[in-house]
């Protein structure tokens, strides 16, 4: 008696999950499709992004080839390649705008500018790398070059927030932060702001006892404070 039922309540749950899935089976396809559609698509996201961060490799590393090319070459050759190097490097600002051929082309259209003495060209790419791009090793280099170009425009309170910019987000990562330090103070000697530069000699001291630009720094405090 007792098999009887359990076999008669087996059939019945068999009877019943068939009905059911009977019943539900578009559901179950439409939501498989739906898993295998996202599978793929996440499938296809990763090969195509991948795809995307190789190819931003290879225009970076084009990028910087380019340039080399165009700082070492006859003056006669300077204005073909200066076209072609601005083209690409809108072309990878364009094209990877998150990415490493982006940071690459900011810091190339930087160097060329610099080089070329356009330097508010210079720090408008130096700084437009450091702004979207602050995480990046390549961000405090960026920094140091848009101060240098501030520098050469006799922007000197302009040149002084580019190196705080670095010592302030950098200084455990970047290993001239005890120069830009210096820096700072050498800047503020220039524009006569005595206590401000000997504070920033002091942050070297304090905070960089084994740089080699500890003993400038030290100089200069004795300096001022002897002459002043």
């Amino acid at each position: 008696m007792s098999d009887t039922r359990n076999r008669s309540e087996e059939k019945n749950i068999r009877i019943v999950l068939s009905r059911f899935i009977s019943h539900y089976r578009m559901v179950f396809i439409v939501v498989l499709a739906l898993i295998v559609a996202t599978l793929i698509a996440v499938g296809v996201y990763s090969t195509i992004n991948q795809k995307r961060v190789e190819n931003s490799a290879i225009a970076a590393e084009e990028l910087q080839e380019l340039y080399a090319d165009w700082n070492s070459a006859a003056d006669d050759e300077k204005d073909e390649l200066r076209s072609e190097l601005e083209s690409k490097a809108a072309a990878a600002l364009k094209d990877y705008r998150r990415m490493y051929a982006a940071q690459r082309a900011y810091m190339v259209l930087g160097q060329l500018h610099y080089q070329s003495e356009d330097y508010d060209a210079a720090v408008e790419n130096y700084e437009s790398l450091a702004d979207s791009f602050p995480k990046s090793y390549l961000a405090p280099i960026s920094l140091m070059s848009a101060a240098a170009a501030w520098e050469q425009l006799e922007e000197y309170e302009s040149a002084i927030a580019a190196y705080r910019r670095v010592s302030d987000d950098y200084s455990d990562s970047f290993p001239s932060v005890a120069y830009a330090l210096v820096s700072i103070g050498r800047l503020y000697e220039r524009l006569e702001q005595v206590d401000n530069a000997i504070e920033a000699y002091n942050e070297v001291i304090d905070n960089f006892s084994g740089s080699s630009w500890t003993n400038i720094a030290q100089d200069r405090i004795i300096y001022l404070e002897t002459a002043n």
